[in-house]
């Protein structure tokens, strides 16, 4: 009769012995599965085996009764066993379809699809939701820390001179009544240094603007505007949800376990967040429509945002920190 090689596990351990396999006739006529070169060779009743089902060139691995297992590289005795008598039908389908390569590339088409899905829908579902139950104590914590760490890393102290700073401040906190937002909500000047003529909205209602977008604007409507769009991004708390959709850590941490102790490394991001990761369509979309509602309400053209937005795309883009690049500029906005 035809021998196997074979790998023997005792179920102990995960030290294997080398082994020959054989079929022999038993002296009641049954078949016997013999096993030679271990300690005390053993034979058992086919009845009594396991054979689970290959899938593709895997090796073919054979349950033994008392958790041991015998596992073959090449050929097996069990080869020529049909599949669904193995493991089963649910094990014969696995393996007829792990071999058509059209099943495999659909799977991996789904695969891709799932994952674009949870990208695109889940997980910024999942920001919205984490970004409602932090607390104001932890939103200021990470706007104010996110604050000092582009002082150190990007800004410079604002050389706008004090009554012109004054002047806009008034005309924010003017807006800030009209608008009745809740919550806390400060203006900021910096000077831009690589992120040149720029506007960002912080958590906690920290609304940053340069130097340079206060020098490059010909009216205070431009700035109004401007102002009006970074409110929008504060009321809709998108600086928050970007943060955490970026920040895939501590977006878990938050909705799964409640753990609130995530600000420092969402602090930690805030630099690269607002450099790599744009604010997306939708959260523009939003900021836009209410800064054109409050514009339309208090009697400003609509097209002060525009002309502001054109200007700047007139300009030699500086660095990666081009307002154009942090705030996507496209046609549908321009209009």
């Amino acid at each position: 009769m035809r021998s196997y090689e074979a790998r023997y596990y005792d179920g102990r351990s995960t030290a294997a012995t080398p082994v020959v396999v054989e079929l022999r006739p038993g002296e009641d006529g049954r078949v016997l599965l013999h096993v030679d070169g271990l300690d005390v060779p053993r034979a058992f009743a086919m009845s009594a085996l396991r054979p689970h089902t290959r899938v593709g060139s895997s090796s073919r691995m054979v349950e033994l009764p008392g958790a041991a297992w015998l596992e073959f590289g090449g050929g097996s005795p069990f080869d020529d066993v049909p599949e669904p008598t193995l493991t089963g039908g649910a094990g014969h389908l696995l393996a007829k379809l792990e071999r058509r390569w059209s099943v495999a590339v659909a799977a991996l088409a789904i695969s891709v699809l799932a994952v674009w899905v949870t990208l695109a829908s889940g997980v910024p579902a999942l920001a919205t939701r984490a970004a409602a139950i932090i607390p104001a104590a932890v939103d200021a914590q990470i706007g104010a820390g996110g604050l000092t760490l582009l002082d150190q890393r990007v800004f410079a102290a604002s050389e706008l001179p004090a009554a012109r700073q004054g002047e806009l401040r008034r005309a924010f906190d003017e807006m800030a009544r009209d608008l009745a937002v809740q919550g806390p909500l400060r203006l900021e000047f910096r000077h831009g240094g690589e992120a040149g003529a720029n506007a960002f909205a912080l958590p906690a209602g920290i609304v940053v603007v340069t130097d340079e977008l206060v020098q490059l604007a010909q009216h205070d409507d431009e700035l109004r505007a401007v102002f009006a769009h970074e409110i929008g991004h504060v009321v809709n708390r998108h600086s928050m949800r970007m943060l955490l959709q970026n920040s895939t850590s501590a977006l878990l941490m938050l909705v799964l376990v409640g753990d609130l102790n995530v600000a420092g490394s969402l602090v930690a991001s805030i630099p690269t967040v607002l450099v790599h990761a744009a604010h997306s369509r939708d959260f523009e979309r939003e900021a836009d429509r209410y800064a054109r509602e409050w514009m339309r309400s208090a009697d400003i053209p609509i097209a002060r945002l525009g002309d502001l937005l054109a200007r700047l795309d007139a300009q030699e883009p500086r660095s990666g920190w081009s307002y154009l690049s942090t705030h996507p500029r496209t046609e549908e906005r321009a209009q």
